[in-house]
């Protein structure tokens, strides 16, 4: 089972629950990609935890072949994110996701349809919600199709555009 984290390994992005969670599934392997001030920290504790089935990649240009090639994506984050891409992106994918009720998260990722929103800083639920997906692929599938049906019904550029025209007309 391939989980992935992709952003900054910064203390906001809650990347060490991340860590935690997969290594607390035995049948998880997680790849972490992105850079930033956390990330030597992060890797002390994927060495201490699962050494085997946690992989730092650093940045990447392109995460299309990550989101292609990925299972579940776990984004733990402990604030500073208003809408994250990233789970535009993994919905696009057809990927479910494992997140938090930070900004706007909950408008992409909808609880029990297109993934699971644990509580910020509560790892254990987070672990759980991991597991729980990790041991029930037909769950996770029906969440992956409804993540990407959600994400083309809302965030695709030909439903968002309209939208900014319309913003843009009204205070012109």
């Amino acid at each position: 089972m391939e989980l992935l984290y992709l952003g900054a390994l910064a203390a906001e992005k809650g990347v060490d629950i991340a860590v935690r969670a997969a290594a607390a599934v035995d049948e998880a392997r997680l790849t972490v990609a992105g850079a930033g001030p956390e990330r030597p920290a992060l890797e002390a504790l994927a060495s201490d935890l699962a050494p085997d089935r946690i992989t730092f990649i650093g940045p990447v240009d392109d995460p299309r072949s990550l989101l292609a090639s990925s299972d579940l994506l776990l984004l733990p984050s402990r604030g500073g994110d208003s809408m994250p891409a990233v789970l535009i992106e993994a919905g696009l994918h057809g990927l479910a996701c494992v997140t938090t009720p930070v900004g706007s998260i909950t408008d992409i990722v909808l609880d029990g349809e297109t993934g699971r929103v644990v509580p910020v800083g509560d790892q254990s639920g987070f672990t759980r919600a991991v597991a729980d997906l990790v041991a029930e692929p037909e769950v996770r599938s029906r969440l992956g199709a409804s993540a990407r049906d959600h994400c083309t019904e809302h965030f695709t550029i030909g439903t968002v555009a309209p939208r900014w025209l319309d913003v843009l007309r009204s205070v012109l």
